[in-house]
Formats: structure tokens, C-alpha cells, sequence
């Protein structure tokens, strides 16, 4: 997590980056909780990881993003598997499953909703490394959580007195 105050310069490179980091989450909510011209939700996300693929595999093959990898066998859970293993489980658990829950998390909640909680990653991030890694969280950041959970019981009331005659 980025702290203001921790003395190095801001990379324009890094601030374009995060613009289209920012306008791709707002795309994603949005379209997660509506739909794109009745193509279903789950496809499109589908199509648009594997034009991310293409993309990052076009980079990494010309060379403008160095890129390495193995298929040397790994250790996973204490036991030697082949490399295909943990990237089957990557793609199943940490890809499938988790952009299917989201989509239907959106769909259910919709997205103003649905995109204010999913921000509670960026605050679960830091409690977990705060509890597993013992990383020191500055008061600001504890600020920022605090605010994250005050956003989402705002938007959350806020839609609950819309619904109401």
C-alpha cells in the first residue's frame, strides 16, 4: 500500500497505470451488474481475461516486458507436482471462481454497492498483513479502512431508503 508520506517520487508511469487500473474496476462493476448489449456478464469477463492474456503473452514475446517461466515440477503443499497443477489452480480458484463470485455478487448488490465492497480488498490486505506478516499499519491507513466500512454502511442505507415506497 502507498503511503504519502514515505519520501519517494510519484512515477507518472505508476499514475497512468493506476487512472487505468481506476477506470477498468468502474468498468468491470458496471458491466458485472448489468450486463453489455446481452452478452452475459461471466463471458465477458471471460473474453476480457483471455484478450489480457493474449496481450501479456505479446508482450512478454517481444521482449518489452521481461518475462521468465518454467515447466520445472514445484513443491505445492508439501508435495512435488507438475507445474500445470498450480496454474490449473490459479486459473479454477483464484481466476474462475472468484470473478464468477464477483459477478454474481455485483448482480445481486449491484454495482455502486457491489464496487464500495469490493474496496474492502484493499483494507483486508492490510489487516492480513498486519496479523500474519506483523506490518505496522500507520493511522492513516487505519483512517482509510475505518472509511471504507463507513462508505459501504453509507451506501448500503442509501439503497435501502431508495427501495423504500
Amino acid at each position: 500500500v502507498v503511503s504519502p508520506s514515505g519520501g519517494g517520487a510519484l512515477d507518472p508511469v505508476g499514475l497512468l497505470f493506476a487512472v487505468g487500473a481506476m477506470v477498468g474496476c468502474a468498468g468491470y462493476f458496471a458491466i458485472a451488474a448489468r450486463g453489455a448489449d446481452g452478452l452475459p456478464p461471466v463471458a465477458l469477463a471471460a473474453a476480457g481475461l483471455l484478450v489480457a492474456a493474449v496481450l501479456l503473452a505479446l508482450v512478454g514475446v517481444t521482449g518489452i516486458l521481461p518475462f521468465t517461466g518454467s515447466v520445472a515440477d514445484v513443491v505445492m503443499l508439501g508435495s512435488v507436482v507438475p507445474w500445470w497443477v498450480p496454474m490449473l489452480v490459479v486459473g479454477v480458484v483464484a481466476t474462475a471462481l472468484a470473478y464468477g463470485a464477483g459477478i454474481t455478487a455485483g448482480a445481486m448488490l449491484g454495482s455502486r454497492l457491489a464496487s464500495f465492497t469490493g474496496l474492502l480488498e484493499v483494507a483486508a490486505a492490510g489487516a492480513w498483513a498486519w496479523l500474519l506478516l506483523g506490518e505496522e499499519l500507520t493511522a492513516l491507513q487505519l483512517v482509510g479502512g475505518v472509511l471504507i466500512v463507513a462508505g459501504i454502511v453509507a451506501v448500503r442505507f442509501d439503497a435501502r431508503a431508495e427501495a423504500l415506497p
